[in-house]
């Protein structure tokens, strides 16, 4: 395997080493302080309601008292917003870990 495009996708890239960093602030720390946020439209043709919920991370109760974020997940938590989209994250956690992986398999 490609030492170099390991460490580029994973190890040096701020998403995938904030959510390892996560990961070990819930599991050694204290679970992150969430908030959930519910939007009601109407569809303009069928006139049915819509429903759309978020689920958020608040950056701020991140950073208060906890001192061992890395500086890739430092970079990632000081990008503008006070909030991080939980399936937003997740969505591009997980493009990251598919892009690899079709590079991987190409490679093999």
């Amino acid at each position: 395997m490609n030492i170099i495009k390991k460490d580029e996708t994973f190890k040096n890239n701020p998403l995938p080493v904030f959510v390892k960093d996560l990961r070990n602030y819930t599991l050694h720390y204290a679970l992150p302080a969430t908030f959930a946020q519910m939007e009601v439209s109407q569809d303009a043709q069928t006139k049915k309601q819509i429903i759309t919920t978020h689920a958020f991370l608040n950056k701020k109760s991140l950073l208060h008292g906890y001192d061992y974020w890395k500086p890739e997940s430092k970079k990632y938590l000081s990008e503008p917003g006070d909030e991080i989209d939980l399936l937003d994250l997740i969505n591009k956690h997980h493009n990251i870990f598919t892009i690899f992986y079709d590079w991987l398999i190409n490679r093999l």
